[in-house]
């Protein structure tokens, strides 16, 4: 429920159909309990003698029932003679006779003739009033209430036929001639010559070209057979159909925004993760120049054994040359028992083999410090290699990170867009749903 209204009295004690239609108009504030409506009223309808205008006529007539109505003093029961109760009557309005001792509240209208009240008759006004007299009110309270649109986009064929005719106040119709598919719940239709529009209260579905539909309300009249069925492809008004695209537009925006904020903050998540990673791996590189210069370290300790090697080889060298010198002054010498020469020549041999040994084990560290230093070489291009790497991939993080502060102010530029134009097709609605100004010059029932 949007808006509750009824009319207050004009001032004279009277009310008038036609007062309801003054501006501003007089809303009541409620509040919703489960199924009822709680109202805040300054003051509540009052019955007393109504008046109306005729179409044909400006003069004011009392609004009074057709016949002689007679009351029964201590009874709820009213009969009545030339009355037309169900036309001129309805559950809830009040009736009085002539004399006004008071009103009294419909209960039941039964029939033309016949209608129970909702209490007993005061003894003051027992009996038959006169003819074509007594007094009617009703006060109507109108609930603007929302309710859901729909418009359908499966259904293609909204023409059909009623399938053997049906009475009047039936729930259930048959529909045939149709197409096929499905007829969802809360579609609208007309049936010719039946008066109304009616709501499908359940899916229906399609089955060899027909239908059974349950309906809300009932039928007001007698649906003949074959007669034409016309079903409505949307609920909404012309003005209301104008106003949905700008609304669809809006909403999707709205949802679309929202969703590629997430996947940019999911983007924005995996990039500070891969920048973690990054820096994991530049850490690893500082740790391996690291272990490179502790290799160079080791490379000149080798290097400095190889000098200590070398630098004993010259005195061996120098005793062997020695020991060849002394053995050639024995050349051309007979000795007797000792074999000098070969002695020196032995020794000499020797250190020269000594000698040899430490060059060699020299030679092996320089080996060493030769290899090390080719295979650092070959470290240090490749970690400049991945160092190169890495700047590379953080430039391109950077890039994402600028597009995505592009991106960001573009979303932020289409959710306003979108904000914009669904407040403004709200406010359209809005006035479109505002209760319009009918002016009546005559009673509504």
């Amino acid at each position: 429920v949007d808006l509750l209204e009824w009319p207050i009295e004009d001032g004279r004690g009277t009310t008038i159909s036609s007062f309801r239609d003054t501006e501003p108009r007089r809303f009541r504030n409620f509040d919703e309990y489960h199924n009822t409506l709680r109202m805040d009223i300054g003051a509540k309808p009052k019955a007393g003698i109504q008046t109306r205008i005729p179409i044909l006529t400006i003069n004011p007539i009392n609004q009074v029932l057709t016949g002689t109505v007679t009351f029964t003093a201590n009874s709820t029961a009213v009969t009545g003679s030339g009355t037309a109760f169900t036309t001129e009557l309805r559950v809830g309005y009040y009736i009085s006779p002539t004399s006004l001792t008071d009103w009294y509240r419909v209960a039941k209208v039964t029939d033309d003739t016949n209608l129970v009240l909702a209490q007993v008759v005061k003894t003051d006004d027992d009996g038959a009033d006169t003819a074509g007299s007594t007094y009617y009110w009703y006060e109507p309270v109108y609930l603007y209430c929302s309710k859901n649109h729909y418009v359908e986009a499966t259904q293609t064929d909204f023409l059909g036929a009623i399938k053997d005719a049906v009475a009047k106040d039936q729930w259930v119709i048959v529909v045939d001639v149709l197409g096929t598919g499905s007829m969802p719940k809360d579609m609208l239709f007309t049936i010719a010559n039946v008066d109304g529009v009616y709501r499908i209260t359940e899916d229906a579905t399609i089955t060899t070209n027909e239908a059974t539909l349950n309906i809300d309300p009932p039928l007001k009249g007698v649906a003949a057979d074959n007669a034409v069925v016309t079903f409505y492809g949307s609920s909404l008004t012309k003005d209301l159909e104008a106003l949905l695209p700008d609304l669809v537009a809006a909403r999707i925006a709205l949802n679309w925004v929202g969703d590629t904020r997430t996947e940019l903050d999911n983007t924005r998540i995996i990039l500070d993760t891969a920048n973690t990673e990054i820096d994991k791996v530049g850490a690893r590189l500082t740790n391996a120049v690291a272990h490179i210069t502790s290799a160079a370290g080791e490379v000149t300790d080798k290097r400095a054994a190889a000098v200590t090697e070398l630098a004993l080889a010259p005195a061996m060298i120098q005793t062997a040359l020695t020991n060849l010198t002394t053995a050639a002054t024995f050349f051309d010498v007979v000795t007797e028992g000792d074999n000098p020469a070969g002695n020196n020549i032995s020794s000499a041999i020797s250190q020269l083999r000594s000698a040899a040994s430490e060059i060699t084990i020299a030679n092996g560290y320089l080996n060493t410090h030769s290899t090390a230093t080719g295979y650092s070489g070959l470290a240090a291009r490749e970690l400049q290699a991945a160092n190169g790497y890495i700047s590379e991939g953080q430039g391109y993080m950077s890039e994402a990170t600028a597009r995505l502060r592009t991106a960001t102010l573009q979303l932020t530029h289409t959710q306003n867009w979108a904000k914009y134009r669904l407040e403004t097709t709200l406010q359209k609605v809005r006035r479109l749903a505002k209760p319009r100004q009918t002016n009546y010059g005559y009673s509504r029932y």
